[in-house]
């Protein structure tokens, strides 16, 4: 994920830089909320379960994940 959304944010071999700085945005905060989110998955992946608070922060930035992801995607799309 990481080296995809520095790819994303910043342009790079055969991906383009974000088209505006609304998209810059999104990107930059889509990869803020995944960083957040990311020490609680590398707990999940060790084998550990989740506690119900953790499991509420980790589908709070999952959403917030999304929604900013949604908005950078929408950017990128010619305006109708």
């Amino acid at each position: 994920m990481e080296s995809a959304a520095k790819s994303l944010i910043d342009g790079g071999p055969r991906v383009a830089a974000p088209p505006n700085a609304r998209v810059a945005r999104n990107l930059r905060t889509a990869f803020l909320f995944w960083s957040k989110m990311r020490p609680t998955l590398d707990k999940t992946a060790t084998g550990a379960a989740l506690t119900d608070t953790e499991l509420q922060k980790v589908l709070k930035f999952n959403r917030s994940v999304l929604k900013q992801l949604d908005q950078a995607v929408a950017g990128y799309m010619p305006a109708r």
